[in-house]
C-alpha cells in the first residue's frame, strides 16, 4: 500500500499508465476468507449477481428466459470453491474480512426503510413509476408514492368512491401527468417499501414521498447552503410552496427563482437560502448551478438525518479489495464499490488510491438496521447527470476489451465510445488537487475515451460456463451486442452469446407491420396465446387471431382442443406482426391462416393505399352505416351499408362477423384524415372504383346548383355525399351557412342528416379536387348570387378592380393575413393593412374565422401574376355597396333568415310573441339574473326575463299581471326578454302602434337608446322618437356587425344598455317580402351602426372627380426643387405594411411621380397613455400625412 498523502485528492479522470505491480493486481490476485467469517458485504463484484436489468423492451414488464440461468449462475457464485482471494493477508483474524470488501445494494441485502439514490429510469402515464438503482437493480413507484401530494389525492379518491353523492363542487383539483413532472435520468431519492418475487420476477416496491424521507430531519439542519429533495405543493402567483418533509417546516420558492413553470407534485432539488426560525419559514432556490455543487457539513448529523444524494467532503481510510473504505463528517464511515469509483475501466487501480486522499460523494444508500452507508464518486452522479448511453440496443460491437472477472457473476468490458475529447475536462470537482500527480498521468489516455459495459455470466455464452477464469482473460477481446443499459451506473448490458450476435429482433422497434416472425408460446390462456420472439420481446395474439381450431380454455368451450399437439406451451410457433405499439411497448400478432398465406400486399400505411388497391383484412366492426375492416398497423376502412345493400345484403350480422379475414379493394382514400372507403367487389370491372366526374365534366358543374344528393357518410367534419348522376362529394359543415361562428346554428343543421338520407335541397358546386370529389355549399348568400359571376368570381377574368366581392373565408395567417376563397379554388389575400381602417399589427383570435361568409372589396389587381388583393375597409364598402346593398340581404336580416329556416326544417315550435309589443305576463319570482315572468298563447308557455329588475326594486307578488314589453329573443333557449319601464310599455299598446310612420330606406336617427345588447354583442335593441311624433317611440335592431367584420362587438364600440347611438335605417322592417318563415324580430324596424366621421369620408362623388378620389387634389404640388433633403412635404398614405408605410407626393408634370417610404423606425414610439398597440395603428390609408 502506498503511503498517505496529506495534500493529494482522488485520481478523477485520468487513466494513469499502469506498470507491472498494478498490472498483477487486476490480472488475477485471489482474496481467500474463512469458512467462518462473515463480512458486511458480498466480496468481488461492483455489479450484483442478480440481474436485474429489464434488457430490452420487456412486454407486459415480465423478464426474458436469460432469468433461468442468471438464478442458477448466482446460485454457482455462492459456492464456497468460488471465493476469490484479496490481496490481504490471509492470516487475519476473522473480524478483519468484515472491511476486507465494499458493501454493494442487493437485492437480498434491501429491506423495508433503506434509502437508496435512483434515477427515473421509464415514465408512463397511469403506471408505476420505474426508477433505476444500483448495480443494475430496478425498483417501481406506485402513483399514489410518487409524493405527499399524489398520496394525498389518491386517499381523498377512494374516500370519495366510499362516499355517495359528492358533488362537484367538492371534487379536488386534478394532478398533473407523471410524464409532465418527471424526465427520465432525473434522480430521486427513494425509500423501499419492500421486496417481493413473482413469476420469476425481483420486485423492489420504493416511495418518493418526503416525509417518509426526511421523517427524522429537524428545523435545526435548515441552515443556509443546505441542499435537499422538496416536493411542489402549490403554485401560488409570486411563487410555489415546496414539502419539503420536515413537521413544522414552511419553504417557499420566489418566482425569480423559478426558470420554468412548476406543477403540483413535481421534484426538486433545492438549497435553502434563507430561513427564519422564528415562523419556521425557509426561503429556497432550485436552481442547479447551486444545488448540484452543495457540500453538506456539520458536526451534529446522526445516522438517520442523513439522506441520499447529499455531498459530501471524504476521504480515504482504506484501500478494499472491491473499493474504498471512507470516511465523512468526521466520525462516518461508508464504502465505496468498484463500480462506483472514477475508474471503472482501470486496471491496477488500487495503486492510484492511498490513505488519505480527498475527494466528493454521495449518498447512495442506507441501511439503518446494519449501519452501512454506500457512497458513489462517479461523475455523472455527483453532478447528477446521467450520460447518454453512446450505443443503441442491438450494436454489434467487434471489440470489446475485458477489464475485469467477477468469478461467477460476469465481466466488466471496456468499449470504444465516440465521447469527444472535450468533454473530458468537465468534470472540474472530481479533478486530482496534487499537481505532481496530474503530469503523471497526462501522457495516458482518459477513462472517459471508454464506455463500461458488463455481460452477465449467463450472456457469456450459449453454453454453460461454470469458470470464467479458464474460458477468458483480462486484456482480451471479445465480440458482444449491446442488449440494454443501466442508467444509475451508467453501464451498457452486452451479450456474448452466439444467438444473441446473429438474432434480428432485440426491440420491439425491431418489428415491422406484415412481417413473418418465429416465437415460442410462453402461455395460453383465455385472452390468447403469448409468444416470446426473443430474450425479452414478446407479443400477444389475441382471441381473434388464434387458429380456429385452438381451445382457449373456458373461453371458447366450443372449440376442438389441438390434437396435433403442435400449439402447446413450449413450442415454436409462426405469426404475423398486425402492430407495434411502441409507447406502451406492446406487439400485436395475428395466426389466421388467410393473413399468413396472402401473397397480396400488404397495407401497412395510409400513405400507400391507392385507388384500386386489393388486399386481405380482417372485420373489426359491424355497424348500421356498414362493415369496418382492418389491415395493418392500425389501418383501417369503411364499407358503406349502401353498397352493401347494391350487393343484396340486408342484415349485416348474419352475412358477416367479428375476425372474418376478407379481400378488400380501396374506392377512395384520404391521406390527410386517414380515411378509407372500401369495397367488397373486387372483380376487374369494377377495379376503376365508384364513378367521379371527369375534369371535363366537373368543370362544367362548378357554379351549378345540384339537389337530391344521399349522404353516404357522416365525418367529423364533413358530410361525404352522392349525386344522381353517381358523382362524389363532400358538404364541410361550415358550408351549411352563411354563419358558421353560431355553433348552435351549425349543430342543429348537421343533426338533420344522417348516412343514407337524401339532401333535396338547393347545393351549389364550390371547387373539384384533384381526384374529382367535388365540394358543395348550402350557403344561401352564395346560392344567391351564383350566376353572378362579377360577385361571385369563378376565374381571375372575372374579377375587377374596385369590385365588391362575396366568398368564404379558407384560412388565417398571422403574417400574412385572412385568404377568401371564391368558385373554383380562385383565392385573394387581405394582407394586415386591409382588414380594418387602422393598421392591424397582429391578427387577434377569431377576427375571421374559416369557412364564414365575407364581403370585401378588390384593393389590387396583379394581371401578370393573375393575382389580386382584397379588403375589408369600411369605408370602402359603404360606398362601393350602395347599389349592391338591395340585391343582397342585410347581415342581420339573412341571420334570422337562417335562424328561422333551421327551427323548421328541425319542426321545432315557433315563437309566438313578436318583440316590440306590450303583453300582459304573470310574475313568478326575482332571481339573480332578473325578474321572471312567464306568458301564454295557444297551450304554449314561454319565459320571460326583465334584467333590470332586482328584490329591491321589485314589488310585485307571485302570480301578479304584469304589462311587459318584449324587446329581444334568444333562439337557442328559446327565452323572451323585457322592459317594465312605463313609457316602454306604453309605446308598445295596439294604439300607438298604429299611429307610428312608417320610416323610409336610408332615413338617420340621430339618437336611438339601447333596451337590450344580444348575449353573442352581435346587434342591439334600440327605441328612438318616431319622426313624425316624438312623444311616440319606435323599435328597431341595430346590427353592430356585418360581412365584411363579422365578429365586431359591442363591447369593441363601447355600446351598452342605455346609450345613445346614431344609426341609419336598412329596412322599415325586418320581414322580407320572400321570406317563407316567421321570427320575432319581423316587426321591428334594421338599422345600421355608423360612424359619424366614417360617413362624411364615404360621401359620393360625381364621375369626373373619381380620378381624385384618393385626395391627391388638396395636396400641395412640388416640384424638383422642393424634394431636397431636410424639407418638410405632405402627401397621403398609399400602404401599411408591418414595418413600413408608403406614401404619395403630388408634383408638377416635370416632375413625375413621386413614391415615399416611411420606416417603423422614423415613427413616434407608441405613448403608454395611448390604446395603440403599434406605431401604425394611429394611422390609415388614404388620409394626408
Amino acid at each position: 500500500m502506498v503511503a498517505a498523502a496529506t495534500s493529494s485528492s482522488f485520481p478523477r479522470g485520468k487513466k494513469p499508465r499502469p506498470d507491472a505491480k498494478a498490472a498483477a493486481v487486476a490480472g488475477g490476485k485471489k482474496r481467500k476468507h474463512s469458512a467462518s467469517a462473515q463480512p458486511v458485504a458480498k466480496p468481488g463484484s461492483a455489479v450484483v449477481q442478480e440481474e436485474e436489468e429489464t434488457h430490452a423492451d420487456a412486454l407486459f414488464g415480465k423478464k426474458g428466459m436469460a432469468a433461468t440461468a442468471a438464478a442458477a449462475a448466482e446460485e454457482q457464485a455462492k459456492k464456497p470453491k468460488k471465493a476469490r482471494v484479496t490481496a490481504h493477508k490471509s492470516d487475519k483474524s476473522e473480524s478483519e474480512p468484515a472491511a476486507a470488501t465494499a458493501a454493494t445494494v442487493t437485492f437480498k441485502s434491501l429491506h423495508k426503510g433503506v434509502l437508496l439514490l435512483g434515477c427515473v429510469r421509464q415514465v408512463t402515464d397511469g403506471q408505476d413509476l420505474m426508477v433505476s438503482l444500483p448495480n443494475k437493480l430496478n425498483g417501481t413507484v406506485s402513483l399514489a408514492e410518487c409524493s405527499d401530494e399524489f398520496f394525498a389525492y389518491v386517499q381523498q379518491q377512494q374516500k370519495q368512491k366510499a362516499k355517495a353523492g359528492k358533488s362537484e363542487d367538492e371534487q379536488d383539483e386534478e394532478l398533473p401527468a407523471l410524464s409532465s413532472i418527471f424526465q427520465v435520468g432525473q434522480f430521486v431519492p427513494c425509500v423501499v417499501l419492500g421486496t417481493s418475487k413473482e413469476s420469476k420476477r425481483k420486485l423492489i416496491h420504493l416511495s418518493l414521498r418526503t416525509s417518509l424521507l426526511h421523517a427524522e430531519l429537524s428545523p435545526s439542519f435548515l441552515t443556509k447552503g443546505a441542499a435537499l429533495h422538496a416536493t411542489v405543493s402549490s403554485v401560488e402567483d409570486h411563487g410555489a410552496m415546496v414539502n419539503l418533509g420536515i413537521r413544522g417546516v414552511h419553504a417557499f420558492v420566489p418566482r425569480k427563482e423559478l426558470s420554468a413553470p412548476v406543477q403540483k407534485g413535481q421534484h426538486m432539488l433545492v438549497n435553502v437560502l434563507a430561513m427564519n426560525t422564528h415562523t419556521s419559514t425557509a426561503t429556497v432556490t432550485p436552481e442547479r448551478s447551486q444545488v448540484v455543487k452543495a457540500v453538506t457539513r456539520g458536526t451534529s448529523f446522526t445516522i438517520k438525518q442523513l439522506v441520499p444524494g447529499m455531498l459530501f467532503n471524504v476521504r480515504v481510510e482504506d484501500v478494499l479489495a472491491n473499493g474504498l473504505n471512507v470516511t465523512f463528517l468526521t466520525f462516518f464511515s461508508a464504502t465505496v464499490e468498484q463500480n462506483h469509483m472514477s475508474l471503472p475501466c482501470q486496471q491496477g487501480w488500487e495503486a492510484a488510491y492511498r490513505k488519505g486522499l480527498k475527494g466528493r460523494a454521495r449518498i447512495v444508500s442506507i441501511d439503518h438496521i446494519s449501519k452501512q452507508i454506500t457512497l458513489s464518486m462517479a461523475p455523472h452522479v455527483v453532478h447528477l447527470q446521467i450520460p447518454a448511453s453512446p450505443f443503441a440496443v442491438g450494436d454489434v460491437i467487434e471489440e470489446a476489451f475485458i477489464e475485469r472477472i467477477d468469478s461467477g457473476i460476469g465481466m466488466l468490458l471496456s468499449l470504444q465510445s465516440n465521447v469527444s475529447a472535450e468533454t473530458q475536462g468537465e468534470d472540474e470537482d472530481v479533478d486530482m488537487e496534487d499537481a505532481d500527480a496530474k503530469k503523471k498521468s497526462s501522457t495516458n489516455a482518459s477513462w472517459k475515451s471508454f464506455a463500461p459495459a458488463y455481460v452477465h455470466i449467463s450472456n457469456v455464452s450459449d453454453k454453460h460456463v461454470d469458470k470464467l477464469e479458464k474460458k477468458f482473460a483480462v486484456g482480451a477481446s471479445v465480440k458482444c451486442r449491446v442488449i440494454g443499459f443501466a442508467p444509475f451506473d451508467a453501464l451498457v448490458n452486452v451479450s456474448c452469446k452466439e444467438s444473441s450476435l446473429s438474432q434480428t429482433v432485440l426491440r420491439h422497434k425491431d418489428l415491422k407491420a406484415g412481417a413473418k416472425v418465429n416465437g415460442k408460446i410462453l402461455a395460453i390462456e383465455k385472452w390468447g396465446i403469448l409468444l416470446e420472439i426473443s430474450e425479452g420481446v414478446r407479443a400477444l395474439v389475441s382471441a381473434q387471431h388464434v387458429p380456429p381450431f385452438l381451445s382457449l380454455g373456458k373461453a371458447s368451450k366450443n372449440k376442438k382442443a389441438d390434437s396435433s399437439g403442435k400449439y402447446k406451451v413450449g413450442k415454436t410457433v409462426s405469426a404475423r406482426v398486425l402492430r407495434v405499439d411502441m409507447e406502451t411497448k406492446k406487439t400485436y400478432l395475428t395466426m389466421k391462416k388467410p393473413l399468413m398465406t396472402s401473397e397480396l400486399p400488404i397495407l401497412s400505411s395510409y400513405e400507400d393505399a391507392t385507388m384500386g388497391f386489393i388486399t386481405h383484412g380482417y372485420i373489426t366492426k359491424i355497424a348500421d352505416y356498414g362493415v369496418v375492416v382492418s389491415f395493418y398497423d392500425n389501418v383501417y376502412g369503411l364499407v358503406p351499408m349502401a353498397l352493401l345493400r347494391q350487393a343484396g345484403i340486408e342484415n349485416l350480422e348474419e352475412a358477416y362477423v367479428l375476425g372474418q379475414v376478407v379481400k378488400a379493394r380501396i374506392t377512395r382514400c384520404d391521406v390527410a384524415k386517414k380515411r378509407l372507403m372500401l369495397s367488397f367487389d373486387t372483380t376487374s370491372s369494377s377495379s376503376s372504383g365508384t364513378p367521379t366526374a371527369a375534369p371535363e365534366t366537373a368543370s362544367k358543374l362548378i357554379g351549378t346548383t345540384v339537389s337530391n344528393v344521399k349522404v353516404t357518410d357522416v365525418e367529423p367534419t364533413c358530410f361525404r355525399v352522392q349525386t344522381e348522376d353517381g358523382v362524389e362529394g363532400v358538404i364541410p359543415f361550415v358550408q351549411l351557412t352563411d354563419f358558421p361562428r353560431q355553433t348552435s346554428l351549425v349543430d342543429g343543421l348537421v343533426k338533420r342528416f344522417s348516412t343514407g338520407d337524401v339532401i333535396t335541397e338547393q347545393l351549389l358546386v364550390v371547387s373539384q379536387a384533384s381526384d374529382g370529389v367535388l365540394t358543395l355549399s348550402k350557403k344561401p348568400l352564395l346560392l344567391e348570387f351564383a350566376s353572378h359571376s362579377a360577385i361571385l368570381p369563378r376565374a381571375f377574368g372575372d374579377v375587377k378592380e374596385n369590385a365588391v366581392l362575396i366568398g368564404y373565408v379558407a384560412s388565417v395567417h398571422a403574417t400574412k393575413g385572412v385568404f377568401v376563397k371564391f368558385l373554383n379554388n380562385l383565392v385573394a389575400v387581405a394582407p394586415k393593412g386591409f382588414l380594418k381602417e387602422q393598421f392591424v399589427s397582429e391578427i387577434e383570435d377569431g377576427m375571421f374565422e374559416m369557412g364564414e361568409t365575407v364581403v370585401c372589396t378588390v384593393a389590387k389587381v396583379d394581371a401578370e401574376k393573375k393575382r389580386f388583393v382584397v379588403g375589408f375597409h369600411q369605408r370602402n364598402l359603404l360606398q362601393q355597396t350602395e347599389t349592391t346593398r338591395k340585391h343582397r340581404p342585410a347581415f342581420f336580416q339573412a341571420y334570422l333568415r337562417e335562424q328561422a329556416s333551421a327551427l323548421n326544417a328541425a319542426a321545432t315550435k315557433k315563437a309566438p310573441f313578436a318583440l316590440g309589443k306590450t303583453e300582459k305576463a304573470e310574475f313568478v319570482s326575482v332571481r339573480p339574473y332578473g325578474a321572471v315572468f312567464t306568458l301564454e298563447k295557444n297551450d304554449e308557455t314561454v319565459t320571460v326575463i326583465v334584467p333590470s329588475v332586482t328584490e329591491e326594486t321589485s314589488s310585485w307578488e307571485e302570480g301578479d299581471s304584469v304589462k311587459v314589453l318584449l324587446v329581444d329573443y334568444d333562439f337557442s333557449k328559446g327565452v323572451y326578454y323585457g322592459a317594465t319601464d312605463v313609457s316602454l310599455v306604453k309605446n308598445g299598446s295596439k294604439k300607438s302602434r298604429k299611429q307610428k310612420q312608417r320610416l323610409k330606406t336610408g332615413g338617420k336617427v340621430a339618437a336611438a337608446t339601447v333596451m337590450a345588447v344580444s348575449p353573442t354583442e352581435k346587434y342591439a335593441v334600440v327605441s328612438f322618437p318616431d319622426p313624425e311624433n316624438a312623444e311616440l317611440l319606435q323599435f328597431g335592431v341595430v346590427q353592430l356587425c356585418d360581412f365584411w367584420c363579422p365578429s365586431q362587438t359591442s363591447s369593441q364600440l363601447g355600446i351598452e344598455v342605455g346609450a345613445s347611438v346614431a344609426c341609419r335605417v336598412l329596412s322599415p322592417a325586418l320581414k322580407s317580402a320572400n321570406s317563407l318563415h316567421t321570427t320575432p324580430f319581423d316587426d321591428l324596424v334594421l338599422l345600421s351602426f355608423e360612424d359619424e366621421e366614417l360617413l362624411a369620408k364615404t360621401k359620393p362623388k360625381h364621375t369626373s372627380q373619381r380620378k381624385s378620389d384618393d385626395g391627391m387634389s388638396k395636396l400641395p404640388t412640388y416640384s424638383e426643387d422642393h424634394l431636397k433633403l431636410g424639407n418638410t412635404v405632405t402627401g397621403i398614405i398609399a400602404g401599411i405594411k408591418e414595418t413600413s408605410m408608403k406614401i404619395l407626393l403630388k408634383t408638377g408634370k416635370k416632375g413625375g411621380k413621386v413614391k415615399v417610404s416611411v420606416s417603423i423606425v422614423d415613427v413616434d414610439e407608441v405613448e403608454e397613455a395611448s390604446s395603440h398597440s403599434h406605431p401604425f395603428d394611429k394611422f390609415t390609408v388614404k388620409t394626408p400625412v
